[in-house]
């Protein structure tokens, strides 16, 4: 492990000089408990976006106008804008255990909405993405995450509508307000900076309508940043993107600062999934949150060391009933 974590860093060096051996350096003061966890995520949080700034990419997304007219070819993918958008880049036949419940739940609860599952075969149906960018991918140079990030903003961009990751269970239906905005997300109360984000949004739940220009912007910056450099600074840049137009556009500002706050267990199931079931624990996050987001990855267990059902388990049994 940590000679996996050395060797990124490595090469996040080669890539980024002095901001790459900076974000080491505040890892291992991190690791050696010199620096206080909140601070370690400030200060990446900081170096990052200042590196995006002296590198040019917000004043491409700021300076970004829209002059070419996209060609719609698929007049049932564009009626009203309200597509819902799941990605999983194998093919539904290649989904985990997991992820079928997901994605069965996301088809049970889409309100009456046309879910499109965006493959590796069938996304240039859809948008247009860099050969290059796809090379990339192939070779393993890119992360499926990362593709999935260009691809979320490219088709919102495009056609509007609601990205959902493929891990979102939904448990109740998509609601009209989803689709209402220029910019939609799920926001929770801000219980750490380990995200940039602080909970204002999450990058795996984002709705919009047709043509609203953030998402225009938004492709256009990140897909220039994904041909330009070879490594990525980190995980989930595309949040330092839309943190950096939250924190520059004043319009964009209000839009977030908008969302209610809602769905406040959204990510308790996944936290709780290896725990003995609890029914009254259950009802009541079922109670909160009809949007939670799980995960494929790890080896959750549907019985614990005493034959007891997990709340894993459970979910696993019951998926199609909930």
């Amino acid at each position: 492990m940590l000679g996996k974590i050395l060797k990124e860093y490595l090469r996040i060096i080669g890539n980024y000089g002095f901001t790459g051996i900076y974000l080491f350096f505040l890892l291992l003061l991190k690791y050696l408990k010199i620096i206080h966890v909140y601070n370690y995520y400030s200060k990446c949080h900081k170096a990052i976006e200042n590196w995006l700034v002296k590198h040019g990419y917000l004043t491409l997304m700021m300076d970004y106008s829209d002059v070419v007219t996209q060609n719609l070819d698929s007049p049932e993918l564009v009626s009203g804008g309200g597509n819902i958008w799941v990605c999983w880049l194998q093919g539904e036949d290649n989904m985990p255990p997991i992820v079928q419940k997901t994605y069965s739940s996301i088809l049970r609860h889409s309100n009456g909405r046309q879910v499109h599952l965006i493959t590796l075969s069938n996304y240039m149906d859809y948008i247009e993405i860099s050969q290059e960018i796809i090379v990339d991918y192939k070779r393993g140079t890119l992360m499926a995450a990362t593709l999935s990030d260009l691809i979320r903003f490219k088709l919102l961009a495009k056609y509007g509508g609601l990205w959902l990751d493929a891990t979102i269970l939904l448990t109740g239906d998509v609601e009209e307000e989803m689709f209402n905005h220029s910019f939609y997300s799920i926001k929770n109360p801000p219980v750490s900076n380990f995200s940039v984000t602080e909970y204002k949004w999450a990058g795996f739940i984002l709705g919009t309508i047709k043509n609203a220009n953030y998402f225009k912007r938004l492709a256009f910056a990140f897909e220039t940043y994904l041909k330009n450099e070879k490594v990525i600074l980190h995980y989930l840049m595309v949040d330092y993107f839309i943190d950096l137009m939250y924190k520059n556009d004043e319009s964009f500002k209000t839009e977030i600062d908008s969302i209610d706050v809602s769905n406040v267990d959204m990510h308790t199931l996944r936290e709780s999934f290896n725990e003995p079931f609890d029914k009254q624990k259950w009802d009541k996050i079922m109670g909160t949150t009809h949007i939670f987001k799980l995960t494929y990855k790890g080896k959750p267990k549907e019985f614990d060391e005493y034959n007891h059902m997990t709340f894993y388990g459970y979910l696993m049994s019951h998926y199609d009933i909930i």
